[in-house]
């Protein structure tokens, strides 16, 4: 997903509906270019977890900050 939207509740809403890949705009092209080589050469294992049957979601690189200052561990398992 390449997005100008990093507000906590839009990222949040982009892992509940299954996004694994996510860039946020600016985005250079080279960084675009890497991401794209990345998703292409170095695809994520395919998995079923109760309803879901597509690629394992790739870890958040960081945590999220909640509005109220408390950390929300969003990394995708």
């Amino acid at each position: 997903m390449l997005t100008a939207h990093n507000e906590y509740s839009k990222v949040k809403e982009a892992i509940s509906v299954d996004i694994n890949e996510f860039l946020l705009k600016p985005v250079s092209s080279k960084n675009l270019m890497e991401r794209m080589v990345s998703v292409l050469f170095n695809p994520q294992p395919i998995i079923r977890k109760g309803s879901y049957y597509g690629p394992r979601p790739r870890s958040a690189s960081a945590l999220m900050k909640q509005p109220d200052g408390t950390r929300d561990d969003l990394v995708m398992r």
